[in-house]
């Protein structure tokens, strides 16, 4: 099975590191990440209430986070494959 790598990214930063023993994201935001799958967890479990202001259930809460995840990663694909080919232009000009 292939992992995205939003998915991968996101284990990295909510992954203690070796060195620190803390997480990168709770060193940045003092505070630990929250993912799709902590809150369908807490809100399942009744840890914690969806917001009431959401107006949709649990799963298409999570449906819409994952869809904007998704669009986010396609745009930063698009974005670096643009910064490439402009770096591949000023390198051909200075050759």
């Amino acid at each position: 099975m292939a992992h995205s790598p939003f998915s991968i990214l996101w284990a990295l930063r909510e992954a203690p590191n070796d060195t620190t023993n803390v997480p990168p994201w709770l060193m940045a935001f003092g505070r630990l990440p929250r993912g799709p799958l902590s809150i369908l967890k807490d809100t399942w479990t009744g840890t914690e209430e969806l917001p009431f202001n959401l107006g949709k259930g649990t799963a298409e809460y999570l449906q819409d986070l994952t869809e904007r995840f998704n669009s986010v990663q396609t745009l930063i694909i698009i974005i670096i494959l643009i910064l490439m080919i402009i770096i591949i232009i000023i390198i051909i000009e200075f050759l």
